[in-house]
């Protein structure tokens, strides 16, 4: 027997639309639309976490933290960050973020290939993007994707284990240690 074809969206604009009539929350990367699934307990705490210690490390920089629910539009793909930092005014009519300051993903086994894959190229293209983490749930580590001044606005690339990371801009600080305590040993 013929089966209907399923209404799934084939351009950003297509996807926009039929987003706004889904119960479940969805991403469009790459022409396609998946949705996400939820995160386990390790992933809702070191998201939960990080939102917290950047938002507490933001205070008074006109940035903010946003967690579940921020959209990130890039080249044709709409993505859902687990912590987005914007640094703009709000703009209340819209999930979407234009210009990312930060953005973090904490792995998940679903979702890894493409956060360290297709997320992080479409990611590192966002011009006014600074930091992109990478936080593995299974190991205390961060990979800090980092674009500097000084190598031309290319990206820096390096792994923190432990102790203080400095995200500047926007000027906070990071206690990679206190994020993995009770989590990972």
């Amino acid at each position: 027997m013929h089966q209907p074809a399923i209404d799934r969206p084939r351009t950003l604009e297509e996807f926009r639309i039929w987003h706004e009539r889904q119960p479940e929350v969805w991403e469009f990367v790459g022409g396609a639309a998946s949705m996400m699934a939820p995160g386990s307990r390790a992933h809702t705490l070191l998201k939960s976490r990080m939102a917290r210690m950047l938002g507490a490390g933001l205070e008074g920089t006109g940035c903010e933290a946003l967690v579940d629910g921020a959209v990130v539009e890039v080249e044709g793909s709409s993505l859902i960050p687990d912590v987005v930092v914007s640094c703009g005014p709000p703009d209340l009519t819209t999930p979407r973020i234009d210009e990312p300051t930060i953005i973090v993903e904490v792995l998940s086994p679903s979702g890894e290939k493409d956060d360290l894959g297709r997320k992080l190229m479409l990611y590192l293209r966002i011009p006014g993007l600074r930091h992109y983490l990478v936080v593995a749930q299974d190991a205390r580590r961060v990979v800090h994707h980092e674009r500097r001044d000084d190598l031309d606005g290319r990206f820096l690339t390096s792994l923190v284990t432990g102790g203080r990371l400095r995200l500047d801009p926007p000027g906070v600080d990071l206690d990679v240690t206190r994020l993995y305590d009770g989590i990972v040993p």
